[in-house]
Protein backbone atom coordinates (compact mmCIF):
# COMPACT_ATOMS: atom_id res chain seq x y z
CA UNK A 1 0.00 0.00 0.00
CA UNK A 2 1.35 3.41 -1.00
CA UNK A 3 0.98 6.60 0.99
CA UNK A 4 -0.50 8.20 -2.09
CA UNK A 5 -3.44 5.81 -1.77
CA UNK A 6 -4.63 7.91 1.18
CA UNK A 7 -6.49 10.80 -0.44
CA UNK A 8 -9.30 12.30 1.56
CA UNK A 9 -11.99 14.78 0.57
CA UNK A 10 -13.29 17.64 2.63
CA UNK A 11 -16.38 19.61 1.74
CA UNK A 12 -14.24 22.68 1.03
CA UNK A 13 -11.03 21.27 -0.39
CA UNK A 14 -9.16 18.13 -1.28
CA UNK A 15 -6.30 17.09 0.99
CA UNK A 16 -3.44 14.72 0.34
CA UNK A 17 -2.46 13.12 3.61
CA UNK A 18 0.23 10.60 4.49
CA UNK A 19 1.69 11.03 1.03
CA UNK A 20 5.32 10.16 0.34
CA UNK A 21 6.49 9.53 -3.19
CA UNK A 22 7.58 5.97 -4.06
CA UNK A 23 7.30 4.79 -0.46
CA UNK A 24 6.04 1.28 0.25
CA UNK A 25 5.56 -0.09 3.74
CA UNK A 26 5.07 -3.78 4.46
CA UNK A 27 3.72 -5.37 7.64
CA UNK A 28 3.55 -2.12 9.51
CA UNK A 29 0.67 -0.08 10.85
CA UNK A 30 2.83 2.97 11.55
CA UNK A 31 4.13 5.04 8.64
CA UNK A 32 7.03 7.45 9.16
CA UNK A 33 7.09 10.53 6.92
CA UNK A 34 10.46 12.05 6.10
CA UNK A 35 11.07 15.73 5.42
CA UNK A 36 13.30 17.76 3.14
CA UNK A 37 16.44 19.37 4.54
CA UNK A 38 14.94 22.83 4.09
CA UNK A 39 12.76 22.38 7.18
CA UNK A 40 15.36 20.74 9.41
CA UNK A 41 17.18 22.35 12.31
CA UNK A 42 16.45 25.94 11.28
CA UNK A 43 16.76 28.22 14.36
CA UNK A 44 14.32 30.89 13.14
CA UNK A 45 12.65 30.31 9.81
CA UNK A 46 13.67 33.06 7.43
CA UNK A 47 10.71 32.29 5.19
CA UNK A 48 8.29 33.33 7.96
CA UNK A 49 8.28 37.13 8.26
CA UNK A 50 6.75 37.59 11.71
CA UNK A 51 7.88 38.35 15.28
CA UNK A 52 9.22 35.47 17.31
CA UNK A 53 6.52 33.51 19.14
CA UNK A 54 8.02 34.42 22.52
CA UNK A 55 7.44 38.10 21.76
CA UNK A 56 3.71 37.41 21.34
CA UNK A 57 3.21 34.84 24.10
CA UNK A 58 2.43 35.70 27.72
CA UNK A 59 3.57 32.74 29.82
CA UNK A 60 1.56 31.43 32.75
CA UNK A 61 -2.13 30.77 33.36
CA UNK A 62 -5.10 32.67 34.74
CA UNK A 63 -6.49 29.31 35.91
CA UNK A 64 -3.69 26.70 36.04
CA UNK A 65 -5.63 23.83 37.67
CA UNK A 66 -2.54 21.66 38.40
CA UNK A 67 -4.72 19.08 40.18
CA UNK A 68 -5.67 17.74 36.75
CA UNK A 69 -2.32 15.97 36.70
CA UNK A 70 -1.38 14.59 40.12
CA UNK A 71 2.27 13.64 40.68
CA UNK A 72 3.16 15.31 37.36
CA UNK A 73 1.24 12.60 35.51
CA UNK A 74 3.35 9.66 36.68
CA UNK A 75 0.28 7.39 36.83
CA UNK A 76 -1.29 8.63 33.56
CA UNK A 77 -1.15 6.88 30.20
CA UNK A 78 -2.90 9.70 28.39
CA UNK A 79 -3.78 13.36 28.80
CA UNK A 80 -6.37 14.68 26.33
CA UNK A 81 -6.06 18.42 25.69
CA UNK A 82 -9.21 19.86 24.09
CA UNK A 83 -8.64 23.32 22.65
CA UNK A 84 -11.92 25.07 23.29
CA UNK A 85 -13.36 28.59 22.92
CA UNK A 86 -14.43 30.00 26.26
CA UNK A 87 -17.95 30.92 25.07
CA UNK A 88 -18.63 27.33 23.88
CA UNK A 89 -19.88 25.92 27.16
CA UNK A 90 -22.35 23.82 25.13
CA UNK A 91 -19.51 21.91 23.47
CA UNK A 92 -17.80 21.35 26.81
CA UNK A 93 -21.01 19.95 28.25
CA UNK A 94 -21.57 17.64 25.27
CA UNK A 95 -18.04 16.28 25.59
CA UNK A 96 -18.44 15.70 29.34
CA UNK A 97 -21.64 13.73 28.69
CA UNK A 98 -20.29 11.64 25.78
CA UNK A 99 -16.70 10.59 25.19
CA UNK A 100 -15.45 12.53 28.23
CA UNK A 101 -17.64 10.27 30.34
CA UNK A 102 -16.12 7.08 28.93
CA UNK A 103 -13.05 7.29 31.16
CA UNK A 104 -14.56 9.05 34.18
CA UNK A 105 -13.72 6.12 36.46
CA UNK A 106 -10.24 5.50 35.05
CA UNK A 107 -7.21 6.72 36.97
CA UNK A 108 -4.83 6.55 33.99
CA UNK A 109 -6.61 8.98 31.61
CA UNK A 110 -7.30 12.68 32.14
CA UNK A 111 -8.79 15.46 30.04
CA UNK A 112 -8.51 19.23 30.11
CA UNK A 113 -10.27 22.02 28.25
CA UNK A 114 -7.81 24.76 27.29
CA UNK A 115 -9.28 28.25 26.95
CA UNK A 116 -7.98 31.78 26.55
CA UNK A 117 -9.11 35.24 27.57
CA UNK A 118 -12.23 36.82 26.02
CA UNK A 119 -11.80 38.72 22.77
CA UNK A 120 -14.36 41.34 23.82
CA UNK A 121 -15.78 42.29 27.21
CA UNK A 122 -19.39 41.40 27.78
CA UNK A 123 -21.58 38.39 28.39
CA UNK A 124 -19.42 35.31 28.92
CA UNK A 125 -19.91 32.04 30.79
CA UNK A 126 -18.77 32.15 34.40
CA UNK A 127 -15.50 30.33 33.73
CA UNK A 128 -14.15 30.33 37.34
CA UNK A 129 -17.38 28.79 38.65
CA UNK A 130 -17.46 26.20 35.86
CA UNK A 131 -13.81 25.37 36.55
CA UNK A 132 -14.53 24.92 40.26
CA UNK A 133 -17.50 22.70 39.49
CA UNK A 134 -15.80 20.35 37.03
CA UNK A 135 -12.08 20.73 37.70
CA UNK A 136 -11.18 20.12 34.05
CA UNK A 137 -10.39 23.62 32.71
CA UNK A 138 -7.17 25.58 32.18
CA UNK A 139 -7.17 29.25 31.09
CA UNK A 140 -4.09 30.73 29.44
CA UNK A 141 -3.05 34.36 29.05
CA UNK A 142 -3.82 34.81 25.36
CA UNK A 143 -6.89 36.22 23.63
CA UNK A 144 -9.12 33.38 22.41
CA UNK A 145 -9.24 33.91 18.61
CA UNK A 146 -8.57 31.76 15.56
CA UNK A 147 -5.39 33.65 14.77
CA UNK A 148 -4.06 32.88 18.25
CA UNK A 149 -4.41 29.10 17.94
CA UNK A 150 -0.63 28.71 17.81
CA UNK A 151 -0.46 30.59 21.13
CA UNK A 152 -3.09 28.20 22.50
CA UNK A 153 -1.00 25.17 21.54
CA UNK A 154 2.04 26.93 23.02
CA UNK A 155 0.09 27.21 26.27
CA UNK A 156 -0.74 23.49 26.09
CA UNK A 157 2.95 22.64 25.75
CA UNK A 158 3.84 24.99 28.62
CA UNK A 159 1.19 23.44 30.87
CA UNK A 160 2.37 19.89 30.18
CA UNK A 161 6.02 20.89 30.71
CA UNK A 162 5.14 22.58 34.01
CA UNK A 163 2.47 20.32 35.53
CA UNK A 164 2.30 17.01 33.64
CA UNK A 165 5.76 16.15 32.34
CA UNK A 166 5.59 12.47 33.36
CA UNK A 167 2.47 11.52 31.39
CA UNK A 168 3.31 9.13 28.57
CA UNK A 169 1.18 10.55 25.73
CA UNK A 170 -0.84 13.67 25.12
CA UNK A 171 -3.61 13.91 22.55
CA UNK A 172 -4.39 17.36 21.20
CA UNK A 173 -8.00 17.67 20.01
CA UNK A 174 -10.44 20.31 18.79
CA UNK A 175 -13.79 20.76 20.50
CA UNK A 176 -15.89 20.07 17.38
CA UNK A 177 -14.76 16.46 16.98
CA UNK A 178 -15.82 13.24 18.65
CA UNK A 179 -12.96 11.16 20.08
CA UNK A 180 -13.12 7.38 20.25
CA UNK A 181 -11.25 6.91 23.54
CA UNK A 182 -11.09 3.09 23.47
CA UNK A 183 -9.44 3.26 20.05
CA UNK A 184 -6.89 5.83 21.24
CA UNK A 185 -6.03 3.58 24.17
CA UNK A 186 -5.65 0.63 21.78
CA UNK A 187 -3.13 2.64 19.78
CA UNK A 188 -1.23 3.66 22.89
CA UNK A 189 -0.85 -0.02 23.75
CA UNK A 190 0.38 -0.68 20.22
CA UNK A 191 2.85 2.25 20.27
CA UNK A 192 3.74 2.18 23.94
CA UNK A 193 7.49 2.16 23.27
CA UNK A 194 7.43 4.90 20.64
CA UNK A 195 9.79 7.84 21.32
CA UNK A 196 10.07 11.38 19.94
CA UNK A 197 6.99 11.02 17.79
CA UNK A 198 3.87 12.84 16.63
CA UNK A 199 1.25 10.40 15.36
CA UNK A 200 -1.79 11.44 13.36
CA UNK A 201 -3.12 12.09 9.86
CA UNK A 202 0.08 13.34 8.23
CA UNK A 203 -0.52 15.75 5.35
CA UNK A 204 1.38 17.50 2.59
CA UNK A 205 -0.43 20.27 0.81
CA UNK A 206 0.30 23.67 -0.60
CA UNK A 207 -1.14 26.83 0.89
CA UNK A 208 -4.65 27.80 -0.03
CA UNK A 209 -4.77 30.66 -2.54
CA UNK A 210 -8.28 31.66 -1.52
CA UNK A 211 -7.95 34.94 0.35
CA UNK A 212 -11.34 34.38 1.99
CA UNK A 213 -10.23 31.09 3.54
CA UNK A 214 -9.36 31.44 7.22
CA UNK A 215 -6.22 29.33 6.60
CA UNK A 216 -4.90 31.78 4.01
CA UNK A 217 -1.47 33.22 4.84
CA UNK A 218 -0.24 36.24 2.88
CA UNK A 219 3.00 35.70 0.92
CA UNK A 220 4.62 38.58 2.83
CA UNK A 221 4.36 36.45 6.00
CA UNK A 222 5.16 32.98 4.63
CA UNK A 223 7.11 32.93 1.40
CA UNK A 224 7.13 29.24 0.44
CA UNK A 225 4.36 27.78 -1.75
CA UNK A 226 4.07 24.58 0.30
CA UNK A 227 4.03 23.32 3.88
CA UNK A 228 6.24 20.74 5.53
CA UNK A 229 4.66 17.37 6.32
CA UNK A 230 2.47 17.89 9.37
CA UNK A 231 -0.20 16.17 11.47
CA UNK A 232 -3.65 17.47 10.56
CA UNK A 233 -4.91 19.34 13.62
CA UNK A 234 -8.62 18.76 13.00
CA UNK A 235 -8.11 15.01 13.20
CA UNK A 236 -6.19 15.39 16.43
CA UNK A 237 -2.76 13.95 17.06
CA UNK A 238 -0.79 12.02 19.68
CA UNK A 239 2.52 13.35 20.99
CA UNK A 240 5.05 11.43 23.04
CA UNK A 241 5.81 13.63 26.03
CA UNK A 242 9.57 13.30 25.70
CA UNK A 243 9.55 16.04 23.01
CA UNK A 244 7.07 18.48 24.59
CA UNK A 245 9.72 20.71 26.17
CA UNK A 246 11.76 20.80 22.93
CA UNK A 247 8.67 21.71 20.90
CA UNK A 248 7.92 24.53 23.34
CA UNK A 249 11.44 25.97 23.46
CA UNK A 250 11.99 25.80 19.69
CA UNK A 251 8.53 27.17 19.00
CA UNK A 252 9.09 30.18 21.25
CA UNK A 253 12.36 31.00 19.47
CA UNK A 254 10.82 30.70 15.99
CA UNK A 255 8.96 33.31 13.92
CA UNK A 256 5.22 33.02 14.56
CA UNK A 257 2.83 31.34 12.12
CA UNK A 258 -0.86 31.26 13.06
CA UNK A 259 -1.60 27.83 11.50
CA UNK A 260 -0.82 25.80 14.62
CA UNK A 261 -0.62 22.30 13.16
CA UNK A 262 1.70 23.38 10.33
CA UNK A 263 3.80 25.33 12.83
CA UNK A 264 4.26 22.79 15.63
CA UNK A 265 3.81 19.37 13.99
CA UNK A 266 5.43 20.46 10.72
CA UNK A 267 8.09 23.15 11.05
CA UNK A 268 9.05 22.71 14.69
CA UNK A 269 8.85 18.89 14.62
CA UNK A 270 11.20 18.91 11.63
CA UNK A 271 13.56 21.30 13.37
CA UNK A 272 13.95 19.05 16.41
CA UNK A 273 14.11 15.83 14.39
CA UNK A 274 10.83 14.33 15.65
CA UNK A 275 9.09 11.53 13.78
CA UNK A 276 5.81 12.33 12.02
CA UNK A 277 3.93 9.07 11.71
CA UNK A 278 0.62 8.00 10.23
CA UNK A 279 -1.48 5.04 11.28
CA UNK A 280 -2.95 3.37 8.23
CA UNK A 281 -6.46 2.80 9.56
CA UNK A 282 -7.20 4.96 12.56
CA UNK A 283 -6.90 8.55 11.36
CA UNK A 284 -9.58 8.98 8.70
CA UNK A 285 -11.35 12.12 9.75
CA UNK A 286 -12.64 12.66 6.18
CA UNK A 287 -13.96 9.11 5.68
CA UNK A 288 -17.45 9.44 4.10
CA UNK A 289 -18.55 6.10 5.57
CA UNK A 290 -19.40 7.76 8.87
CA UNK A 291 -22.70 9.15 7.65
CA UNK A 292 -23.71 6.83 4.77
CA UNK A 293 -24.43 3.14 4.37
CA UNK A 294 -25.93 0.59 6.70
CA UNK A 295 -26.03 1.07 10.46
CA UNK A 296 -23.52 -1.72 11.06
CA UNK A 297 -21.17 -0.32 8.43
CA UNK A 298 -21.25 3.09 10.10
CA UNK A 299 -20.82 1.55 13.52
CA UNK A 300 -17.72 -0.42 12.56
CA UNK A 301 -16.19 2.44 10.59
CA UNK A 302 -16.55 4.70 13.61
CA UNK A 303 -15.24 2.18 16.09
CA UNK A 304 -12.06 1.67 14.08
CA UNK A 305 -11.22 5.36 13.94
CA UNK A 306 -9.82 7.86 16.40
CA UNK A 307 -11.86 10.97 15.64
CA UNK A 308 -14.86 12.16 13.65
CA UNK A 309 -15.82 15.73 12.87
CA UNK A 310 -19.09 16.20 14.77
CA UNK A 311 -19.92 19.88 15.34
CA UNK A 312 -23.61 19.20 16.08
CA UNK A 313 -24.86 17.97 19.43
CA UNK A 314 -26.94 15.15 17.91
CA UNK A 315 -23.87 13.86 16.04
CA UNK A 316 -21.82 13.50 19.23
CA UNK A 317 -24.58 11.55 20.96
CA UNK A 318 -25.07 9.36 17.87
CA UNK A 319 -21.35 8.56 17.79
CA UNK A 320 -21.29 7.97 21.55
CA UNK A 321 -24.00 5.34 21.21
CA UNK A 322 -22.24 3.76 18.24
CA UNK A 323 -18.93 3.36 20.06
CA UNK A 324 -20.55 1.86 23.16
CA UNK A 325 -22.23 -1.12 21.48
CA UNK A 326 -21.09 -4.24 19.62
CA UNK A 327 -17.39 -3.44 19.83
CA UNK A 328 -16.48 -7.13 19.69
CA UNK A 329 -18.62 -7.61 16.58
CA UNK A 330 -16.74 -4.85 14.75
CA UNK A 331 -13.32 -6.02 15.93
Amino acid sequence: MYFSDFIFHHSYRKTRCAESAATRVKNSSLFNVSESEQFKKVPAYKYVNNPLTKDLYDAGFDIPNPGLCPESGASLKLLIIIENARHRSDLREDIRRTYGHSFALRKDVAKMFLLGRPEKPGAQPDIPSESDRYGDMVVGRFVDTFYNLTLKTTAALEWVSTYCSKVKFIFKADDDVFLNIPRILDLIELWGDEKRAIIGEVCRWSHTKDKKDKHYVVPEVYNLPYNPAYAFGQSGYLVTTDIVKELLERGLSTAYLNIEDVFYTGMIASAIGATRAFHERSFKWHDPDYWVGSKNKKKCSIQDNVSVWAPERKQKYFLWNMTQTDRNYCT
